[in-house]
Parts: structure tokens; sequence; C-alpha cells
């Protein structure tokens, strides 16, 4: 809506970078303007991980690259459908909430991914934004 729109070009987010970041079709812009239209001047997202990234996590505070070489990490905008999501990932071990400043939230890429559960939205992580992603954590917190 005209009200989505507006709430992305408060935050710097202009019209010619909403493809760019993955801001396609209205209802990204939507979940995007109700994670920044809030009074906080923070967001939360959560992620799933399992047992390796588990322990590198609590033992870094920090999201790093797996091991494996993927670099992008994917966070959700609710916590339930995190959790219902997990369900689908037998390796899923536990449940982080990562809470950053709303001027990193709006560096993210918001395509769209698992649209069926994750309708309340989703970032990604992409590797070039990664280290600010870290650096700006307010807080790293297990919460499943």
């Amino acid at each position: 809506s005209c009200d989505d729109i507006a709430t992305l070009s408060k935050y710097g987010i202009s019209t010619a970078e909403y493809q760019a970041k993955g801001i396609t079709y209205s209802s990204v812009a939507e979940n995007v303007s109700k994670m920044l239209n809030t009074s906080d001047s923070y967001v939360e997202l959560y992620r799933a991980v399992g047992v390796d990234e588990f322990e590198d996590i609590m033992s870094s505070n920090i999201f790093r690259p797996s091991p494996s070489g993927f670099v992008s990490k994917q966070f959700g905008f609710s916590f339930d459908e995190i959790l219902k999501l997990s369900n689908n990932f037998p390796e899923s071990v536990a449940i982080f909430k990562a809470k950053i400043p709303k001027e990193v939230f709006i560096k993210l890429d918001f395509n769209a991914v698992d649209t069926a559960i994750l309708k309340s939205g989703n970032a990604t992580v992409q590797e070039d934004v990664l280290k600010i992603f870290n650096d700006s954590l307010l807080e790293v917190k297990q919460v499943y």
C-alpha cells in the first residue's frame, strides 16, 4: 500500500532499491513496514539452528558463516513461524532471537522464502552485510 511504501521511504529505502531488496509485491512491503512501524529503535528476528551452529553461537555470540562455506543467514520475523518451519528440518535443535537496530534491518535482503509458513516475513543477511549485522547485534538469545 501507499502507507507501506511511505514507511520504507522514511527509512531511506528508495523505489529503485525495492526490487534489489526483494520488495517486489505488497505482502513483503507490508511485512517490512510492520517491522519498522513501531516505537522501538530495534527489530527482533528469529533463526532455527542445528547443533554446530548452536555451539558456535553460544561460544561467539554472533552468527558466523558455516564451515561448509554457506555464508547467508536466514531469519524470520515471527518466533512461532520459525518454530513451525523448524519442524521441517530435523537437524534444528534451537531457535535464537537476534535484536538489531532498524538502520541495520533495512540493509537486509527481503526476498520472500517459505511463504506458506513465514507469512509474517523473513530477511536474509547476505555475506556483504554479515559483519555489519554482527557488529550491531544488541542481543543474541536462545529462545527455544
